[in-house]
């Protein structure tokens, strides 16, 4: 991590404060100060500071106190600490850093014993954040349809189970929707395969602009797609359904220069009597899916005994793209 780092300094000492101040500024970084253990959780809230020097003796809250609430913050426990005492003894050093810290330097410090190792502990941290956004890259590459960039089966499942799971606490309703591309094998046929690619992806991105935001999208496998909507009977999830249908029937699609339709069918099954468990449900939404597509294709069915719970319809939330927060990422 290069100059201009954001840098915490926490004493209560003003003199201290000053020293440190005008030294680190001098090299780059960006300061900021707290005068005790409280002000010093509040600033770096405030600021998310890359580095924290952070004193042990300071009134209403120690800097040992200090270092495990940060250490023990998700949002913070990523700042490097390295705590600045007089305390110069073993047993000190070991219990700084048994507390969370990452380095320990004892006063009285030279100004170039100080700054080499908060270069060291930046250059560290930096080579952690870069850790991190890679495992967090190949987090995602494990759960996304290459395709699509939908979610994949392996998620899909894991997902099913914890909404089945959350229902034993919660005893709202959950309906899964089975989505199957119409006629698919002909456009790959006539077409080539490019152009089914095309189509997937369009599809895909028309389904997660078609559901609400607290859905989850999946691509289940071949033409197939599978979507989980929580919090809602058979009743909330066909109008859900019968959205994306239409919106998928309406809109043109192009490859080659030339333009054509395509349409999809779906059905649907509600957790109950006949699908106590994730691959009940499934099985009984394909069941669904598969007479929607004997029966003329480009229609919505509800699987039998998926009848809506009594005095139950929950809201319509307001379809569009999803927020970053649901998960769904529709294809670019």
């Amino acid at each position: 991590m290069a100059d201009g780092a954001r840098i915490l300094v926490v004493d209560d000492h003003k003199d201290n404060i000053f020293i440190l101040e005008q030294l680190l500024t001098r090299n780059d970084y960006r300061v900021a100060v707290a005068r005790d253990g409280v002000e010093a959780l509040e600033r770096a809230t405030e600021t998310a500071p890359d580095l924290i020097l952070l004193d042990i003796n300071m009134p209403r809250m120690d800097g040992l106190e200090v270092c495990r609430r940060l250490k023990s913050e998700e949002s913070l426990s990523n700042a490097s600490i390295i705590l600045v005492s007089a305390r110069a003894k073993e047993g000190d050093r070991v219990e700084g850093l048994d507390a969370g810290a990452d380095d320990y330097i004892s006063k009285p410090f030279s100004p170039k014993e100080l700054l080499a190792r908060v270069r060291a502990q930046l250059r560290l941290k930096g080579q952690q954040d870069q850790l991190r956004v890679s495992n967090q890259s190949l987090k995602e590459v494990s759960i996304r349809d290459a395709l699509t960039g939908l979610f994949n089966r392996g998620y899909l499942d894991a997902r099913l189970e914890e909404e089945v799971a959350r229902l034993e606490r919660v005893h709202a309703p959950l309906a899964v929707a089975m989505v199957d591309i119409d006629h698919f094998k002909r456009v790959n046929d006539t077409r080539g395969h490019l152009c089914g690619d095309e189509v997937l992806r369009s599809v895909a991105t028309s389904v997660v602009s078609s559901v609400r935001r607290c859905d989850v999208v999946a691509r289940f496998g071949g033409e197939e797609f599978c979507v989980i909507l929580p919090d809602a009977d058979s009743h909330g999830a066909r109008r859900v359904a019968e959205r994306l249908r239409a919106r998928i029937e309406s809109e043109t699609m192009s490859f080659a220069g030339e333009s054509f339709h395509v349409t999809v069918s779906v059905g649907i099954a509600q957790f109950g009597e006949q699908a106590q468990s994730p691959a009940d449900l499934i099985a009984l939404a394909d069941e669904a899916l598969y007479e929607a597509k004997s029966s003329g294709r480009n229609r919505v069915l509800v699987a039998s005994g998926s009848a809506p719970v009594e005095g139950l319809v929950p809201a319509e939330e307001e379809s569009g793209p999803v927020s970053s927060d649901s998960g769904n990422v529709a294809p670019g």
